[in-house]
């Protein structure tokens, strides 16, 4: 659940920092039946409708589930680069949870920290997804140890895996989008161009084809003085005597 609150947040600061999300309509994912399952899968193993299903069956459709993810992460990753960052999270949050019985080890600390009673995973040393750490948990350290306090919408406890698939799905989404408007210029609002001034106006006026188009009309039409002839090979006239 927190995953993909963090994802709706990600989405949330992009639009505010101006990344134009409506090209992520262009977007087109191989295998997106795979994440379907995958998250169907979970969200039926660790509720309230898994609890008729063997503890044997939930940890293989457990593991299933982890790598279909990583298989839609790394067929996609070859044409979105970005997503290698993700790709990488979810391995690590694999390698722990197959390394400790098809579940995701987590200290008493980060679970009581993130709101959640002790009891309800000391009574049988697991609860749900989760399994406590102890003195034989392998890889503890890529386990979740880093606590969401309860002000958080979905407080929880996530391993390191969790932080680098949130990174990679912020740094896919700003890349494939294109960042197209500065902070700045979204909040603060565009410059306004600068006035010219009255002396360049006239000047850019006066050089124009149309005003030099104009004028040479005006002059071949305005007829000429009688008393006043030109000098052949000047530029001057001459007035004669009377």
């Amino acid at each position: 659940m927190f995953l993909g609150f963090a994802v709706f947040l990600i989405l949330l600061v992009a639009w505010m920092i101006g990344v134009p999300l409506n090209n992520l309509a262009q977007l087109r994912l191989r295998g997106g039946s795979m994440v379907f399952l995958a998250l169907l899968t979970q969200i039926t193993l660790f509720t309230g409708l898994g609890a008729q299903i063997p503890h044997a069956l939930v940890s293989k459709l457990h593991a299933a589930s982890y790598v279909a993810l990583i298989l839609f992460v790394i067929i996609n990753a070859t044409h979105h680069r970005t997503l290698a960052l993700a790709a990488t999270g979810l391995a690590l949050n694999a390698l722990v949870i197959f390394a400790n019985g098809d579940r995701m080890p987590v200290t008493l600390a980060a679970w009581t920290e993130s709101g959640r009673p002790a009891g309800a995973i000391t009574a049988t040393g697991s609860y749900t997804n989760n399994v406590l750490v102890s003195r034989t948990t392998h890889f503890s350290w890529l386990g979740d140890r880093i606590v969401v306090p309860p002000p958080i919408p979905f407080a929880t406890a996530i391993s390191v895996g969790d932080v680098l698939i949130v990174i990679g799905v912020a740094l896919f989404v700003i890349r494939f989008c294109g960042r197209r408007r500065s902070f700045k210029s979204t909040f603060v609002g565009r410059r306004r161009p600068r006035r010219q001034s009255t002396s360049t106006y006239v000047s850019v006026a006066a050089s124009s084809p149309s005003t030099r188009r104009s004028r040479s009309l005006s002059s071949f039409h305005q007829p000429t003085d009688a008393r006043t002839r030109p000098v052949p090979g000047s530029s001057r006239t001459t007035t004669p005597r009377s």
